[in-house]
């Protein structure tokens, strides 16, 4: 089932984006997120509520477009095969990859869980 994704930026500005991904119980999901605060590059944290409603958390939002896309599908791959049993414990809850395009480019958005805290190289040690 597809699922969406009304991504809205730069004061007010809306992208409509899609996924085809299963959504966990299989029931499609249409959300709105407001990104928030730009972290590095295109991460950014954001507020995420159901399609029409207020945020209810906050997430993190990968965004990608043109030529990076496929960098971007590469690691939406990962945590739906490879990481999905270690997601929320491990490694960030996926909320979901939705694509679209925007100004004539592809548009690639991942959407993860906010950890409130970023890793460290000292804690692998």
């Amino acid at each position: 089932m597809a699922s969406t994704l009304e991504l809205v930026y730069d004061r007010n500005q809306v992208i409509q984006l899609w996924s085809w991904t299963a959504s966990p119980g299989g029931d499609s999901q249409h959300y709105t997120i407001r990104l928030q605060q730009r972290l590095r590059n295109n991460v950014y944290t954001a507020g995420m509520g159901l399609l029409g409603e207020q945020p209810t958390s906050t997430v993190i939002v990968k965004i990608a477009r043109a030529d990076q896309v496929s960098a971007l599908d590469w690691e939406a791959e990962l945590y739906e095969n490879d990481l999905r049993g270690l997601q929320g414990s491990v490694v960030p809850k996926c909320y979901g990859y939705f694509k679209g395009r925007s100004d004539g480019q592809a548009l690639g958005c991942l959407v993860l869980e906010f950890c409130n805290q970023p890793f460290r190289s000292a804690d692998f040690r």
